[in-house]
C-alpha cells in the first residue's frame, strides 16, 4: 500500500489502451491519482496548472499541425523545461522500439515499455516509482506563463502585485512589467504560494511580503507597497481575508 497520494499523468491518444491502463491502475494502485490526457493540448494544460510526480507518455501520438510538439518525446522535453520538473519520473510506452535511444538521450526517461504492456511488470514499475517521488527544491519558486510563442518564468519573490484590466494581466516586479493577454487572475493564483499571495480586489493579486501598510482614502481602503509609489485598492469583500493574512 502506498502511504501518500501520487499525482500522475497518462498521455495516450488511443482510447482502448488508455481505458485498459486506467482500469488496471485504479484497481491495483488506488493511491495514485492518474489524470488522462488524450492530446498534447490537454496534457500541456494539465502540467501548467497541476504538479505531477510521474508521467506515463505514449510516444506515438496523433500529430497536431499547429503545435511544434509532435510526439511524447517532444512533450517530455517541453515538460522538463517547466520549473521543478527536471528530475520527475518519465516512462514512455510505444508500439515501436526504434525510439528507445532518442527517448533516453532527449527526455532522460526512467523506462521505455514496448506494447503490448505486460500488466504485472507495469504495475510493479509504477508502484516503485510512486514510492520514491522526486521533491524538487525549486517547487513553487517561479510563476510560469506559457504561450504559443514564448515561455515566461518569473521568480515569485520578485513579484509585487498583479493587475487585470480589459482581459490583460500585468505582472509588476520592481524592474519590469509583463503583460499577458487572456490569462485570468484565478489561473495565475493557482501557481502562486498560498501563504504569500492573495487576491485583495477583483482585479488585483498582491504579494503579502511587499505590503508596508494600509490606509483609508475617501471611503476606500488601499494597500501601500514597499518601494512603489502607486497603491493597490482593497475590495470590501476582501477586508476580512486581508486582516487574517496580515
Amino acid at each position: 500500500m502506498i502511504a501518500e497520494m501520487t499525482n500522475a499523468l497518462l498521455l495516450e491518444d488511443d482510447l482502448i489502451t488508455s481505458r485498459y491502463l486506467l482500469d488496471l491502475l485504479n484497481q491495483h494502485l488506488p493511491n495514485i491519482d492518474f489524470c488522462h490526457a488524450k492530446s498534447i493540448k490537454e496534457a500541456k494544460n494539465l502540467v501548467q496548472s497541476k504538479y505531477f510526480d510521474l508521467l506515463v507518455l505514449d510516444v506515438d501520438l496523433g500529430k497536431c499541425e499547429n503545435d511544434p510538439i509532435k510526439n511524447g518525446i517532444d512533450f517530455a522535453e517541453y515538460f522538463r523545461k517547466l520549473p521543478g520538473n527536471e528530475f520527475i519520473w518519465v516512462v514512455f510506452i510505444s508500439a515501436y522500439s526504434s525510439f528507445i535511444t532518442e527517448s533516453f538521450t532527449r527526455a532522460h526517461c526512467y523506462d521505455y515499455i514496448i506494447k503490448p504492456i505486460e500488466p504485472i511488470k507495469f504495475l510493479t514499475l509504477i508502484r516503485n516509482l510512486s514510492m520514491y517521488k522526486v521533491h524538487p527544491v525549486s517547487e513553487q519558486k517561479h510563476l510560469t506563463i506559457n504561450r504559443r510563442n514564448y515561455l515566461l518564468k518569473i521568480k515569485v519573490d520578485d513579484i509585487d502585485y498583479i493587475e487585470i484590466f480589459c482581459k490583460q494581466s500585468t505582472i509588476y516586479t520592481k524592474a519590469q512589467q509583463h503583460v499577458i493577454s487572456r490569462f485570468p487572475l484565478k489561473e495565475i493564483l493557482k501557481q502562486l504560494p498560498e501563504d504569500q499571495f492573495f487576491q485583495c480586489h477583483r482585479s488585483y493579486i498582491v504579494n503579502k511580503n511587499k505590503i508596508s501598510s494600509t490606509f483609508l482614502q475617501g471611503s476606500c481602503w488601499h494597500l501601500r507597497l514597499l518601494d512603489r509609489s502607486e497603491s493597490i485598492p482593497l475590495g470590501d469583500s476582501y477586508k476580512d481575508l486581508i486582516s487574517k493574512k496580515l
